[in-house]
């Protein structure tokens, strides 16, 4: 079994990508912020079992760990999309991560 988080799946390019994952068969962890609603939605319309909602704020560190605890009660994650999350102020190359 293939298992896959998806980040910011409860509307727009997340849940294309989710429901695309979960057409070849793999288990998809949906990650919402604050859509549960939506995150709902798209769950309800993947083809397959064994799908779960994640909700995390990502910029808060202890969400993120609790995200990934909770998305691998799938099992091991094979893939991550990180498909959520505009950071205009936070350039890659020179921020460093925080506990």
């Amino acid at each position: 079994m293939t298992t896959a988080l998806v980040t910011g799946a409860s509307g727009g390019i997340g849940a294309a990508i989710s429901r695309v994952l979960a057409a070849r068969g793999v288990t998809v962890a949906l990650h919402y912020q604050s859509g549960r609603e939506a995150a709902e939605v798209t769950r309800r319309s993947l083809q397959g079992d064994g799908h779960i909602l994640v909700q995390a704020d990502l910029g808060d560190t202890r969400a993120i760990e609790r995200l990934w605890k909770e998305a691998s009660a799938l099992g091991r994650i094979d893939v991550v999309v990180n498909n959520a999350g505009i950071f205009p102020n936070h350039p890659p190359l020179t921020t460093e991560f925080e506990d």
